[in-house]
């Protein structure tokens, strides 16, 4: 049973680690929550979590951290999902590597 109890907090723990964090913010770039419906602006070091959206507008990119250790910049007009700590998915726009 005490394991049982070991493995559930730890496993609450590791969802609540953020995946990703915001580096660089030029422009208008809004974060989606999962499970909301209103987007928040995006501050230098926000955090991202499983099922969040960063979203560029016209005239605006954004840089991500993830926890990996790699960069991601999103073009204007992107919008990106992360889906889990090894994934992000690209909705639309320009998003690239670094």
């Amino acid at each position: 049973m005490k394991l049982l109890v070991a493995i559930s907090v730890l496993a609450l723990f590791l969802s609540a680690q953020p995946i990703a964090v915001v580096e660089k913010i030029q422009g208008d770039v809004r974060i989606l929550k999962k499970g909301s419906i209103k987007r928040q602006s995006a501050q230098k070091d926000s955090e991202l979590f499983k099922g969040d959206m960063v979203i560029t507008y016209k005239d605006s990119m954004a840089t991500l951290h993830l926890e990996s250790g790699s960069y991601v910049k999103l073009d204007e007009r992107t919008r990106l999902r992360i889906t889990d700590a090894q994934t992000i998915a690209q909705e639309s726009g320009l998003a690239f590597l670094m």
